[in-house]
């Protein structure tokens, strides 16, 4: 079986049609036909029941549409990996906080604006002297610390808190690469 016949399968199954599919793959609908019988011929079973009004799936096609498209999918992302580099691959963030004040849409906010295939988010919540100390050593990209509990104060419409707090970071310095 191949990817070529494998997604003119699931392109015709999405159209309903041979015909409307050949015109979206920009091939001739006699060449997807073959395609599809060889496809047929080669899993042993009808796949596809063709009639004036298009096609229906047989169990057999019901199954391999299912597999065969979640199989697409698995090589589109493995195509997509070809393009990326190994900083997006993988993400983490670690972030230090003295007390749970942090809002949790930050946090959501994060992932969903990270473009990496794997986003590992630790949470650590310690003291203000260990937050200090986590972002110093690299435990913590993030440390955040609350300056002022006085500062505190809960708005009436809202009913929200709002609060002094200080974010803390330290970049990493990229190896300087020697020259040989």
């Amino acid at each position: 079986m191949k990817n070529e016949q494998l997604r003119n399968f699931i392109k015709v199954v999405d159209c309903g049609s041979i015909n409307k599919a050949a015109e979206q793959l920009y091939v001739s609908q006699p060449s997807l036909s073959r395609s599809i019988h060889s496809l047929e011929e080669e899993m042993g079973k009808e796949l596809v029941i063709r009639s004036n009004r298009g096609v229906t799936l047989t169990p057999t096609g019901r199954l391999l549409y299912y597999y065969g498209s979640s199989i697409l999918e698995q090589f589109q992302v493995l195509e997509k990996l070809k393009n990326l580099s190994e900083e997006s691959i993988y993400s983490k963030l670690a972030v230090s906080v003295d007390s749970i004040f942090l809002r949790d849409d930050l946090i959501l906010q994060f992932y969903n604006h990270i473009k990496s295939a794997d986003t590992e988010i630790k949470m650590i919540e310690t003291t203000a002297e260990e937050v200090l100390n986590n972002v110093s050593d690299m435990t913590s990209e993030i440390g955040i610390v609350i300056l002022n509990l006085s500062l505190i104060h809960i708005s009436e419409p809202t009913r929200q808190a709002e609060i002094s707090y200080a974010v803390f970071c330290l970049k990493k310095k990229k190896k300087k690469k020697k020259r040989t």
